[in-house]
């Protein structure tokens, strides 16, 4: 939309609150439409059921709520976003930056406005899903071996994160990364232990037992 770079800027200048050195991310929210551009949801994060609020590394390393296309970071977070990571262990690349910019003490801001019109043609790679819908809620039982798929890919980024920052996180973030990322070396009752000791959960009650079910 004509605005998106704007108001993208201004919300970052708001963000960064003249602290050019430390890492900052902005997003902000989509309209949903359909392969001929008709809007299908004015907010792709009420028809996802997402919280944008749920920033934290903790809620972060189970759930993305940045979509790239919306996204602007400034260079303190790009130098970091920059650094040789393992590509094979990066689940995509919006959700990577924003993990990078919550763990390494980063600020990120959200617009609640739509900036683009999010097609959804088809053939979409990820796209907005509505999940709220009859036909989402239908097909929960078919997505959960690619949701056990989805936790294990979760894990490996959250090691990788570990790796690639090093000495630039503190003691709390090395500690959760490496409880998570390492998840699989435990049993049920252990992995059970890290997420409520960590309060690692994904947003809403049908989540959260997905979660509990196949971590």
């Amino acid at each position: 939309l004509p605005e998106k770079i704007g108001l993208t800027l201004d919300k970052m200048k708001e963000t960064e609150a003249g602290l050019a050195d430390v890492p900052c991310l902005v997003h902000t929210d989509l309209e949903v439409t359909d392969a001929e551009m008709r809007s299908q949801h004015q907010s792709f994060f009420y028809s996802s059921f997402l919280d944008p609020g749920r920033d934290q590394l903790r809620y972060l390393l189970v759930q993305n709520i940045v979509t790239g296309c919306t996204a602007m970071f400034n260079r303190a977070l790009r130098d970091l976003c920059c650094l040789q990571a393992d590509h094979d262990r990066i689940v995509i690349h919006d959700w990577w930056i924003a993990l990078v910019c919550a763990a390494c003490g980063g600020r990120i801001g959200f617009l609640p406005r739509a900036t683009i019109l999010y097609r959804q043609h088809g053939g979409n790679v990820v796209g907005a899903k509505d999940v709220r819908s009859l036909r989402y809620m239908m097909g929960y039982l078919g997505r959960i071996r690619k949701n056990r798929s989805s936790l294990r890919a979760s894990q490996a980024q959250a090691v990788n994160l570990l790796e690639t920052l090093d000495s630039r996180l503190g003691d709390r973030e090395r500690l959760l990364l490496a409880e998570y990322g390492r998840i699989g070396e435990k049993g049920k009752i252990g992995r059970l232990a890290v997420i409520f000791r960590n309060g690692i959960w994904l947003k809403g009650l049908k989540r959260k037992a997905g979660e509990l079910l196949l971590i």
